[in-house]
């Protein structure tokens, strides 16, 4: 009989199967991708290599997280528990940045400041003057909004997205790291305990 109970482990180790699927997934895509994002990089583009460092990290802390689980090893569980303190505590503080952007974001779009700013240049002013030449002649009709409300919703949803794969990976990061230290209080407590023997019949 294992050291840990089996339906705990069994959890555990499908918690990490199932990321580790995730990791390996998002590796597979990076290289399938990787002839892009060198074209991307090449104008000036975002690189990966955010994106390779998060995808080799959560395939390999899963790893650890199956190995640390199935031979229920106390030092692999405790290394395993920091990498899961260290991502919730990472994954916090994307969350909070996400959160503070968005805010900033929002109060950026409805300030004219920037615009005022914009219009200083000589060269906008002049590519202002040109476009309203050329907006003399126009539809009968025009949209009664601008479009500062669709590009405010495309972007809330961009920051929503980020909060919510921030934040949920913190929560995932948290269980982990609770059930791997549940882990290793029960195998100190089975070592503690001492061997099994068999008792005998007087």
């Amino acid at each position: 009989m294992g050291k840990v109970n089996q339906c705990l482990k069994r959890l555990f180790i499908a918690f990490n199967s199932m990321f580790a699927i995730f990791g390996g997934l998002m590796v597979y895509g990076l290289i399938k991708s990787s002839a892009y994002s060198h074209q991307m990089s090449a104008v000036g583009g975002p690189g990966v290599g955010w994106a390779w460092a998060f995808a080799l990290g959560v395939l390999g802390i899963s790893c650890l997280g199956v190995f640390a689980g199935h031979s229920e090893k106390t030092l692999a569980l405790k290394i395993f528990a920091g990498f899961m303190g260290v991502g919730m505590i990472v994954m916090m503080i994307f969350g909070i940045i996400s959160a503070v952007g968005k805010e900033q974001m929002k109060t950026s779009l409805q300030d004219t400041k920037v615009v005022k700013d914009i219009l200083q240049i000589p060269e906008m002013r002049e590519v202002l003057n040109h476009l309203q030449k050329e907006g003399t002649a126009g539809p009968n009709q025009i949209y009664a909004e601008t479009c500062s409300k669709f590009i405010f919703a495309l972007l809330d949803m961009v920051f929503n997205m980020a909060l919510g794969l921030f934040f949920g990976f913190a929560v995932v990061a948290l269980l982990g790291l609770l059930i791997s230290l549940l882990m290793v209080h029960q195998v100190n407590r089975h070592d503690d305990a001492g061997a099994s023997f068999n008792m005998k019949g007087y």
